[in-house]
């Protein structure tokens, strides 16, 4: 007779993941067919020793990213999307403007925290912070390392479930361990950087929030999605191509009456952005 459990996925590791409800926490084998995610809300029947996954409840929402030209659920049931960068290893708008596209098309809300704000270096940086402020994003600069920020930031998080994705060496882990109190399990990268990295995707419980560490998704790229969706990421330069004289205008620098490369020479679209676009586009 079946024995059924309802509760969420907290951690999956190589071949297992961690199932917890109210009143049980169970490691269960990490199934081959199903297309799962931390995150996840599942039942689980309990009857026999082996626990085994009956069914994933519906997704309020999910992050998703291209692995072998597949989309592939990386967290699910999370309001937003934390973007974590610095001035060493230095900010990759590249990326930054990757995962707020990203974060577009999976309708999660962005934000992006500035961390080692304690850094002398990071005064080269802050144009990059008013680039993202000035687009309507909300912006943190913090210092894990010296407890700055922090209180501002907690204040956002309250009363959601955030992804927080970044290139290792950003001091994701000591964000997550200061906001949380969990010491995070971590892995040199090599013997030369001296940095860190996770190993495993697992939810972190706050105080009124949670975070998602999600090691493995520190680059993406946008292919399965076709121009328009790509575009609409792009909020700036998805209004400013409202205007343009022709309907098919792909805004290279040879279209004619392109609004958008109007706004850009004019200094009204960062040029980055506009390069960042263009590059997700190319071919589409």
């Amino acid at each position: 007779m079946e024995k059924v459990q309802i509760g969420r996925i907290i951690e999956i590791y190589k071949d297992s993941l961690l199932f917890e409800s109210e009143d049980t926490a169970l490691r269960i084998r990490l199934p081959k067919k199903l297309d799962i995610a931390v995150g996840d809300c599942i039942e689980v029947d309990t009857s026999s020793q082996e626990a085994a996954i009956l069914k994933i409840q519906p997704r309020k929402s999910s992050l998703q990213k291209q692995i072998n030209r597949k989309k592939k659920v990386v967290v699910s049931n999370i309001d937003a999307l934390a973007i974590m960068a610095s001035s060493k290893p230095k900010i990759s708008k590249t990326l930054v403007d990757k995962w707020l596209a990203l974060s577009h098309l999976n309708k999660l809300k962005p934000l992006v925290i500035f961390n080692k704000c304690d850094r002398e270096d990071f005064d080269e940086i802050k144009g990059d912070i008013s680039l993202y402020r000035n687009l309507a994003i909300e912006c943190f600069e913090v210092s894990a390392k010296y407890n700055r920020g922090i209180k501002e930031l907690k204040q956002s998080l309250m009363n959601q479930s955030i992804a927080l994705v970044g290139l290792s060496g950003v001091g994701k882990s000591s964000l997550i361990k200061l906001l949380t109190g969990e010491d995070i399990k971590t892995q040199n990268l090599s013997k030369n950087t001296g940095r860190h990295t996770t190993t495993t995707t697992k939810i972190y419980a706050g105080e009124g929030f949670e975070l998602i560490d999600t090691p493995g998704a520190g680059d993406i790229d946008l292919e399965c999605f076709d121009k328009e969706q790509i575009t609409s990421g792009f909020s700036e330069i998805s209004s400013a191509s409202l205007l343009c004289e022709f309907r098919n205008c792909n805004h290279s620098r040879s279209d004619k009456g392109c609004n958008v490369i109007k706004l850009v020479d004019k200094g009204m679209i960062a040029e980055s952005r506009y390069e960042n676009y263009m590059q997700q586009i190319d071919g589409k």
